[in-house]
């Protein structure tokens, strides 16, 4: 924890060095923040690794690629919405902006729930949704 910890710490000086002797744009931060925190992500799979036999490959399979497939995917479909909410709201900011941010968060959902869950968590999911719907439906038949 210590390592990781003091890895994490280095987001701060390395991003204040970079702004105010390097130029670098103020949006840089995000950069050095997303940078450090993967390479801090690899420090734990190597301790976790050597602590209790952990494949990096299974990780990687397991947890990575459907992060990323998500990722990839919700990001590329969000752009195309913002693009046409761009040619078609063009002259309504706040309705453009709406719309974008609605439809990103429901691309995104439907595609952590598609390519992002395993087949137990989808069911797991779903089963939840259905117990909640039925209680909605039961406090409707009272009233």
């Amino acid at each position: 924890q210590i390592v990781i910890g003091c890895t994490l710490l280095t987001i701060l000086p390395l991003s204040y060095l970079g702004i105010r002797y390097l130029n670098w744009a103020p949006s840089s931060v995000f950069i050095v923040s997303i940078t450090v925190t993967v390479f801090t992500q690899v420090l734990r799979l190597l301790f976790v690794r050597k602590q209790v036999g952990l494949d990096p490959a299974a990780y990687i399979k397991g947890v990575f690629v459907p992060i990323a497939g998500v990722a990839a995917i919700s990001v590329s479909i969000s752009l195309i919405i913002r693009h046409a909410a761009h040619l078609v709201l063009h002259q309504h900011i706040w309705l453009r902006s709406l719309s974008v941010i609605g439809s990103s968060m429901i691309v995104l959902c439907i595609t952590a729930f598609i390519i992002g869950m395993t087949k137990t968590e989808r069911k797991h999911i779903l089963e939840v949704i259905t117990a909640f719907l039925k209680k909605i439906k039961l406090r409707k038949s009272y009233d």
